[in-house]
């Protein structure tokens, strides 16, 4: 044993000191050709097991084949090449004694101590460099500050400057050195700070300007002290571990940390650290990173490769990857202008090797800055220099890094005007605008054969060579809109909000700033102002506005802008309009004030307007991310007409309408409010631009029912608009006077909440001005002012429509009742679509058109992939919904053309069925009065067994009727429900057959079941919605509870509702979705009736059944996640034998499993809730009979109902005996 020891200590001794070998003296440099990723994997590991013997110099990327070159000490250069010719590997000698290549690096670029003028010709100690950042400073007052990031293990300050022209600009941190040997990385960071402060370039200028500049030369000083005095290829920090010396920096940050592409191993170059931010230098620069404000972009320097890269180093991914691929590219380009050298970009773990703790993972990850880059400097990955850069290429690399870092903003992007004068054009745009990698930003829709575009640097050939070949003309209006954001910000001064100052309203504000004001309003003028807090956003923030009320009696106006973010012209003139309110002694305006109650949200969406702010000046949607994209455009997610037209599916367009209707919390909130507004008459939504005063339909050209009234008055504020400054406003409906647009507030205001007058504004300027959501801040008061005389005439103006109005009011609300409960829904020519579903994408694609209930109606999921979802098309979405299909490559086809013909059909063969039968049957479908009068007759009849019971009342006062069977005291209770969803008419003909069958039987199976058990069933929870089906709409599913809030919706799914796990994953909240859960868990009186019956027999009860239909499915828990129950195993095991014995009779095949991970996730359901609430491990739900809407679907025909009872009897037996067999209904 001691013997073993003293090897094992030998071996360590051996491993540590060829990790701090400070010589390399016949140490050899391979290069090896890595035909496969095994190889890849093969060489890494080599690297980390053998740390010393072997290191990669040049980095291991994810592709092949693919050259590094290998670094191997003498001791390992036999075994080694043994290997490499075992595995196949080519390799060759390109150096024999790697000291020869350090000691001429050494004669070349000696670091030591110098006195002389700092220039790049040469590699200087930290000591040169920290003087010359300090020298900085006097040279440059007020715009140079050293800083102190940090300090390292051996006491050294991690010193850096800090440059800036305004304390308001946003920050670029440049962290350099963070591998010690890496010296091009400390050199390149000292010629940035130098171009920032002396060049006379006016692009660089503009970028030392327009950034306040954060500049660390050597995070890393004792590693790079370490590297000019003892050891040339040292890499990492200099803190002891055991037998070795520092962990690698750039393994040791808290994110993913130790969890790819890093070591546990303390000798290892890659040796993430005993924990993370064990490191003091990681740790302290971590904390300065924190602290500093308004971070926009993150760059560390590395050598070598000439790579960009972004995060992550784990399989994470980025939300915004067309984001960092369009700047990528845009940088390498400008890299290679100047000297032609090539540099690949991609995320890290992609594009070179997994590794995870990485500095710009963390501060992108965990501490949210937008950008964060690694820039691997030259030389190339083949390059015999390798991390010995001749100090003769400091400059050339200085110069094009800093190439590449003007690049990083949206210079040089144009702006062009191109022509839609016709369809095929119009498809053109259309097709770009859709194009999330294209480079193009869609900045508006065509108006008068004109549409404008915003295109990226990299792009602008490839979009000129498009618009030739599709002969269509275009004009470049701007060749640099980075220019316009410039002189934006130059206006931007330093006004701060509070007592002493008061507003300035020729400016654009920040959010903070409007907020400060409008707190400072509603203590100033407390008797007519209330602060509102109308909800808060994404980012939890709040969504704040002011209530100006002189008489509670007066009829309600409400205002909102911001609700695009970029468009900041709309909160401006709105705080415009408030001060007036509130200040002017104008007759009109303070009538307007005084006969009128405001309430007034100047920004609706606060996370995109404060990221216009600090990030990204064209922003325009939320901040919601979604997959690798951000944001939904909140002016397409509110639920009226959602995702019809003028909106897009794909979360990375302009005009994402999110995955269902108010989806988003800021318009979810928005309407939430509104509802709750009395006496409101009208409503205003402020944008920019075009000169447009616009009413609704944005989804339809149809007229709003009071068109007349809405049109005039429309005329009257336009021309209004134009009396003080001759601004030409158009005026219409939103379809034909700007573009199709559904989902809009203004349209679910005036179709929903029936607010009598909704109009759209879009400001200055007219829509022939180049980005003109960036408005000249000079231009707000005249705008305001305008925006004002309009508003005094169309209140002028309304009184002539004021019984009108209240009449139009009166008439919609009664057609939206007449129509969704009075009629008799059709569905002539309304097609099902089999849609085959290939992977968890195409399922998900579906589940988002799954939200939007107007237009579908989804009758099946598939239960596998590579099976068929059912959905029911209306015709006007036929075009919509095969498109969507078809961007996204997923097969579709028609297996019904006319879902009304099957209706219609089922229709007539029960009426001839029940001409032809004598009394109740069991071959025919019946409506709850017959199934109830049936239910008592048993009652009647076996009055020693049957027991009828009534759970409770539906919300239109129905009993919710259900018998007990028994035929002894003290048996095992099994509790059946069915006709949850009313559409299923199989389920309760199923279950209707099965009592009699317990009854009536004398199949000794059957006969055990009904001596043995006490049975509790109910062939209809859900009688709402059962007779809805009868009399109204065939394809109704829901209960039938009206929504309190929405008018046009009611009714709530029964079998998401019930108080377990409620809405824990795939569930929505919009009321108008066949899966509405409910407002709140057991909201409905259905559940709340069956649950309470439940609750009060739960210790008799041992096997819980539901009935559904359709998929020939036997189902278990868990619906609300993938986490298997406890009792999976036999769970399995008892659907198994039930569905074998199902099969025996007609060969009918019955898939068995979890709902969760069989059908799709199902929170809320009465199986979850018996099994997780109350305890009944025997839980299932079946899925009766057919497998596809091919053969039936909802609507099966009636000769169908035997067979399927009489198998699903069969099943039940094999269920009970084989839960029997395992103990499942023993007395506990």
């Amino acid at each position: 044993m001691q013997k073993i020891h003293i090897l094992l200590i030998s071996f360590i001794v051996l491993l540590s000191g060829l990790a701090l070998a400070e010589r390399f003296d016949n140490y050899h440099v391979y290069s090896l050709e890595l035909q496969s990723l095994r190889h890849v994997e093969l060489i890494r590991d080599f690297e980390d097991k053998l740390s010393g013997g072997v290191e990669v110099l040049s980095p291991l990327m994810r592709k092949i084949p693919q050259e590094v070159n290998v670094l191997i000490s003498p001791n390992q250069i036999v075994d080694f090449k043994a290997i490499l010719r075992a595995q196949k590997i080519p390799f060759r000698l390109i150096e024999e004694n790697f000291q020869d290549v350090i000691d001429e690096d050494a004669r070349l670029n000696n670091l030591r101590a110098d006195t002389g003028d700092y220039s790049w010709e040469r590699y200087y100690r930290l000591e040169n460099i920290h003087n010359w950042m300090r020298s900085l400073e006097a040279k440059h007052p007020g715009v140079v500050n050293t800083i102190v990031g940090g300090e390292s293990y051996e006491k050294r300050k991690i010193l850096g400057v800090r440059i800036a022209h305004n304390e308001k600009n946003p920050a670029i941190f440049v962290e350099g050195g963070i591998h010690a040997r890496e010296w091009i990385s400390p050199a390149t960071s000292t010629f940035i700070a130098n171009e920032l402060l002396t060049s006379e370039d006016p692009e660089t200028k503009r970028l030392a300007q327009s950034y306040t500049w954060y500049i660390f030369p050597s995070v890393n000083p004792d590693g790079y002290e370490f590297s000019a005095t003892a050891n040339r290829m040292w890499r990492k920090t200099r803190q002891p571990y055991g037998f070795c010396y520092g962990a690698d920096p750039n393994r040791n940050w808290d994110h993913h940390w130790m969890e790819e592409g890093s070591s546990s191993f303390s000798c290892s170059q890659v040796y993430a650290g005993s924990a993370p931010f064990s490191e003091i230098e990681t740790r302290t620069l971590s904390q300065y990173i924190s602290s500093v404000k308004n971070l926009r972009l993150y760059v560390s320097l590395h050598s070598y490769s000439q790579l960009l890269l972004y995060p992550y180093g784990t399989s994470e991914k980025v939300t915004k990857p067309q984001d960092y691929d369009r700047i990528s590219n845009a940088t390498v380009r400008a890299i290679s202008k100047r000297y032609g050298t090539t540099y690949e970009y991609g995320n890290i773990e992609e594009a070179i090797y997994p590794a995870s703790g990485g500095s710009i993972d963390w501060v992108h990850g965990v501490n949210k800055v937008p950008l964060a880059f690694t820039f691997e400097l030259r030389p190339d990955r083949n390059s015999r220099n390798g991390f010995m850069l001749p100090a003769d290429q400091i400059i050339p690399t200085g110069e094009e890094t800093m190439d590449g870092l003007t690049a990083m903003r949206y210079d040089n992007y144009r702006v062009y005007r191109m022509s839609v004068n016709s369809s095929d054009e119009l498809d053109v745009f259309q097709s770009l605008e859709n194009n999330c990698r294209m480079g193009i930003i869609v900045e508006r829709h065509p108006v008068r054969g004109k549409a404008q575009v915003i295109v990226s640097p990299n792009k602008t050939l490839s979009f000129e060579a498009l618009m030739r070949e599709k002969d269509i003309k275009i004009k470049m209006m701007e060749s640099n809109i980075q220019r316009l954001f410039d002189e934006e910000l130059k206006v931007l001064n330093d006004w701060t909000p509070g007592k002493s100052r008061p507003m300035n309203f020729k400016i654009y504000h920040t959010l903070t700033d409007i907020y400060e004001w409008l707190y400072d309003l509603s203590r100033k003028y407390q008797k007519h102002v209330k602060l509102l807090r109308i909800g808060k956003s994404y980012e939890n923030r709040e969504i704040l506005g002011i209530e100006i009320s002189h008489n509670r009696r007066n009829p309600t106006a409400f205002i909102e802008g911001g609700i695009h973010a970029r468009e900041w012209i709309s909160p401006a003139t709105i705080l415009y309009f408030i001060n007036e309110l509130l200040t002017s002694k104008e007759e009109e305006i303070v009538k307007l004030a005084r006969k009128i109650n405001w309430y007034i949200v100047p920004v609706v969406n606060p996370d995109g307007y404060v990221y216009t702010h600090t990030h990204d000046r064209l922003w325009r949607k939320t901040r919601r991310p979604y997959g690798m994209s951000y944001g939904v455009d909140a002016n397409r997610n509110f639920g009226f007409h959602w995702m019809e037209k003028g909106s897009s599916l794909r979360p990375c367009s302009e005009i994402f309408a999110g995955p269902r209707p108010f989806s988003e919390p800021e318009t979810w909130a928005l309407a939430t409010f509104l509802k709750n507004i009395p006496k409101l008459k009208l409503y205003i939504s402020f944008h920019s631009f075009g000169q447009l005063f616009m009413y609704p339909y944005g989804y339809s050209p149809r007229p709003v029912k009071n068109f007349r009234d809405v049109d005039q008055i429309a005329f009257a504020t336009a021309t209004a608009l134009s009396r003080r400054y001759g601004t030409h406003y158009k005026y219409g409906n939103i379809y034909n006077t700007i573009y199709p647009a559904s989902g809009s507030s203004v349209d679910w205001v005036s179709g929903v909440r029936r607010v009598p007058l909704a109009y759209a504004y879009e400001l200055r300027p007219a829509r022939n001005t180049i980005l003109g959501v960036i408005l000249d801040p000079k231009f707000i008061e005249p705008t305001s002012f305008e925006v004002i005389d309009s508003l005094i005439a169309m209140f002028n103006f309304i009184p002539r429509f004021k019984m009108t109005i209240s009449i139009v009011v009166l008439i919609a609300i009664s057609c939206v009742f007449g129509h969704t409960l009075g009629e008799v829904a059709r569905y002539d020519n309304y097609r099902i679509y089999g849609v085959t579903v290939n992977s968890v994408e195409d399922f998900k694609a579906l589940e988002s058109l799954e939200g939007s209930s107007d237009g579908y109606i989804f009758l099946s999921m598939p239960s596998k992939l590579s099976k068929e979802a059912a959905v029911v098309v209306a015709p006007h979405k036929f075009e919509i919904f095969e498109s969507f299909l078809d961007s996204k490559s997923i097969k579709h086809r028609v297996t019904q053309k006319n879902l009304q013909r099957m209706i219609d059909m089922e229709r007539r063969s029960m009426d001839f069925r029940k001409r032809r039968s004598n009394g109740f049957d069991f071959d025919n479908y019946h409506t709850i009065e017959e199934i109830n009068a049936w239910l008592k007759s048993l009652e009647e009849a076996h009055p020693d067994v049957v027991s009828v019971i009534t759970a409770g009342k539906s919300y239109q006062e129905r009993d919710i009727l259900g018998v007990k069977l028994s035929r002894g005291a003290d048996k095992p209770g099994i509790f059946v429900e069915a006709g949850i969803h009313a559409r299923e008419w199989i389920s309760p003909a199923t279950v209707i057959f099965l009592i009699n069958e317990l009854l009536t039987s004398s199949d000794q199976g059957v006969k055990d079941l009904a001596e043995n058990y006490d049975w509790y069933i109910f062939p209809n929870i859900n009688p709402d919605g059962y007779v809805y089906t009868h009399e109204k709409n065939r394809m109704w599913r829901k209960t039938l509870k009206p929504d309190p809030d929405i008018a046009a919706c009611f009714g709530v799914d029964a079998n998401r509702n019930w108080d377990f796990q409620w809405t824990s994953s795939e569930t929505t909240n919009n009321p108008c979705s066949d899966k509405y859960a409910g407002p709140s868990p057991a909201s409905e009186p259905e559940v709340i009736a069956v649950a309470n019956y439940m609750t009060s027999i739960k210790d008799k009860l041992h096997l819980f059944l539901s009935f559904h239909s359709f998929s020939q499915l036997i189902l278990f828990p868990n619906g609300y996640t993938e986490e298997l129950v406890e009792h999976y195993n036999d769970l399995k095991d008892i659907g198994d034998s039930a569905a074998k014995a199902l099969a025996q009779r007609y060969g009918t095949e019955y898939t068995v499993g979890d709902i969760y991970s069989t059908i799709y996730p199902a929170p809320g359901t009465s199986i979850d809730w018996a099994y997780g609430a109350l305890g009944i491990k025997l839980s299932f739900v079946y899925e009766l009979r057919p497998t596809s809407n091919l053969e039936g679907g909802h609507t099966l025909p009636a000769d169908q109902i035997r067979p399927v009872a009489l198998e699903t009897i069969d099943s039940l037996v094999a269920l009970v005996k084989r839960a029997k067999e395992l103990k499942y209904f023993d007395r506990q």
